[in-house]
């Protein structure tokens, strides 16, 4: 390693000099191949977009080697000069997991560079060679051996993109002074055992194989980064795989129209088709989470979304990744399911704080959280080895252990929601409010209810579980077990309290009822689920805040719970609409958040600076 080399955090931001335009070739189908496979593969061309600034000039004049490869913006963007660097490769490259021709195979996973869009996603190199050589001398520019099944080298020649050999090198042809590159990932760190680093060596040797020059850079792979509620949307993808879920989606175009947010179905009957029925399991949120990773670059930082599968071992799982696979999104999967998995794997346990920047406090990426059971077996937890792999990427961890072991789904998402803070009443200015669940407001509304003489009111009118005030009221059972709940819930708030930095200003308790999962013919004689939909399960669009009917007791027409948990809400959120997703989900078990899922935009604090 050059002495003169500067590690990534302290020189990504000079790297970032350039966008990529790149070559315009086509891609012949699939073809993949074994990424460690010594064949060599046919190229495609021309790269007649691909252009490198040399850097010879503003570095090092004298050195002979130079790693410091540019990209130039096509509309000719200034370009980053002042470069201290002997070896400069970006020190950042990503993982290839999108699919730019639309083959359905991630571009990493066969050994073409799948035309202009693809050569986006390469980390660009620059080789400078000695203008002066001898006859035979030779040059390469080699992986190390660990890195080789985790990471492909290009050369760019000419009009074609040479892959390297099966053993990471790649040779370099004493054609110019300068030698163009790019190198992409196969796998983020934590994966197959990898820990997120290569090192590039380039050497030049004589006719009789002694080093003449030699340099060694190490580059980083960028980290998988999830998303808040609070991050803007890009695209909502919800399940639509029976004739139930038409009247829910209509309602949700509805909604997020006026704001321009694109709506795409997963499912039979969608315009994103699941290879396979999806019976009782409409889950998207708990099949597959959302993130992104990002690539140095100018003008702004080149980024590619993922879908990071949930390991469950149910066919939304595997479906969902390839109805979502194409350009500018991939998947991933970092994790074996369970024989037996409990529901606490699934991605619905899976949740992420807002941007933590108050009170001393600085998380710029927000901080996971997942349910688990204190009192259960160790399984009903989120995965370990999604657990692992999530702090594997140093951005978001460690993780915060919720206690969830009251919920019959086990799922965080029942107990904790944020919306962004718009000015409302308390909040201390760090631009989010947390919503809780409380099953002594629901109590406390339905005592109300029955002293202004409601009491015959009914709740979930219609259904089968329609029920009314008094009724509930006078079952000594029902209204111990609520109670019970709420001290479960006031300590299990501890942990997110402490750990996000909150105060009481920061916390909106919404009104909610529960009901023993046993009633459900569900196990645990201490869990509960949902009496009624509850807000807390949320979608959260911007300053939209899309909340479930409650279908709580009317008086003069009037949804009562609704009516509460809009007065509670909409002093921080501008807009706040109710969505009826009972037929179409809450009546088999779950509601609007775990049915959908969100594309949401990248975090504005680039990862390399922090």
């Amino acid at each position: 390693m050059s002495a003169r080399t500067t590690w990534l955090l302290t020189v990504c931001a000079a790297c970032v000099c350039v966008a990529c335009a790149a070559c315009s070739n086509t891609s012949p189908g699939s073809n993949a191949a074994d990424p460690g496979s010594s064949q060599t593969a046919e190229v495609h061309g021309p790269l007649d977009r691909v252009q490198f600034k040399d850097t010879a000039e503003t570095s090092h004049p004298d050195d002979i080697l130079d790693i410091g490869g540019q990209r130039r913006a096509p509309d000719g963007a200034d370009e980053l000069a002042g470069q201290e660097d002997l070896l400069n490769a970006g020190e950042a490259l990503i993982v290839n997991g999108d699919d730019d021709d639309d083959d359905g195979v991630r571009d990493w996973e066969d050994m073409y560079l799948n035309g202009a869009d693809d050569a986006l996603d390469l980390a660009p190199i620059l080789v400078r060679l000695p203008s002066l050589h001898g006859k035979g001398w030779t040059a390469t520019l080699s992986l190390d051996g660990a890195s080789v099944g985790h990471a492909r080298l290009f050369r760019f020649d000419g009009g074609d993109a040479v892959p390297q050999k099966g053993n990471g090198t790649i040779e370099i042809p004493f054609l110019s002074d300068t030698v163009a590159f790019g190198v992409e990932a196969f796998h983020f760190p934590g994966q197959e055992g990898f820990d997120g680093y290569i090192e590039l060596t380039a050497e030049v040797r004589d006719e009789l194989g002694q080093i003449v020059e030699q340099d060694s850079a190490q580059m980083r792979v960028a980290p998988l980064i999830l998303t808040s509620s609070l991050n803007p949307p890009k695209r909502v993808l919800a399940v639509f795989d029976s004739v139930e879920q038409a009247g829910f989606l209509e309602q949700l175009s509805v909604l997020l129209g006026p704001q321009g947010t694109a709506v795409q179905w997963v499912g039979q009957l969608s315009d994103l088709p699941l290879p396979v029925p999806l019976a009782d399991d409409l889950w998207l949120q708990d099949a597959v989470e959302i993130g992104f990773t990002t690539l140095p670059a100018a003008p702004e930082p080149h980024v590619l979304f993922f879908a990071l599968e949930a390991p469950r071992g149910k066919p939304l799982d595997l479906a969902a990744r390839e109805a979502l696979l194409g350009p500018d999104m991939g998947w991933v999967e970092c994790a074996v399911p369970f024989e037996n998995p409990p529901a606490q794997h699934g991605f619905a346990n899976l949740e992420l704080s807002p941007v933590l920047l108050a009170d001393e406090m600085y998380v710029p990426y927000g901080r996971l959280y997942a349910g688990f059971d204190p009192f259960g077996s160790a399984q009903e937890a989120l995965h370990p080895e999604v657990a692992a792999f999530l702090e594997s990427q140093q951005m978001q961890g460690p993780i915060v252990q919720v206690d969830t072991g009251w919920l019959s789904s086990g799922m965080v998402d029942e107990m904790i929601a944020w919306i962004p803070w718009n000015g409302g009443p308390g909040c201390c200015g760090k631009g989010f409010v947390m919503l809780k669940p409380s099953p002594q407001a629901g109590l406390d509304l339905l005592e109300e209810l029955s002293t202004a003489g409601h009491g015959a009111a009914l709740l979930l009118e219609g259904t089968a579980n329609e029920v009314a005030v008094d009724d509930l009221l006078s079952d000594i059972d029902f209204v111990a077990f609520n109670q019970g709940l709420q001290v479960r819930i006031d300590a299990a708030m501890e942990t997110p309290i402490t750990a996000f930095g909150l105060i009481e200003e920061d916390m909106v308790s919404l009104p909610v009822l529960f009901k023993p999962a046993a009633q459900e013919g569900l196990p645990g004689n201490d869990k509960a689920v949902a009496l009624l939909p509850s807000p807390i399960n949320s979608l959260v669009l911007g300053k939209l805040a899309i909340v479930p009917d409650p279908h709580g007791p009317m008086v003069d027409g009037e949804d009562q719970f609704a009516a509460a948990v809009i007065t509670a809400v909409e002093p921080y959120s501008e807009v706040v609409e109710l969505i009826d997703d009972w037929a179409a989900f809450e009546a088999v078990g779950a509601g609007v958040h775990r049915a959908t899922q969100i594309v949401r935009l990248p975090f504005n604090i680039e990862w390399w600076y922090l």
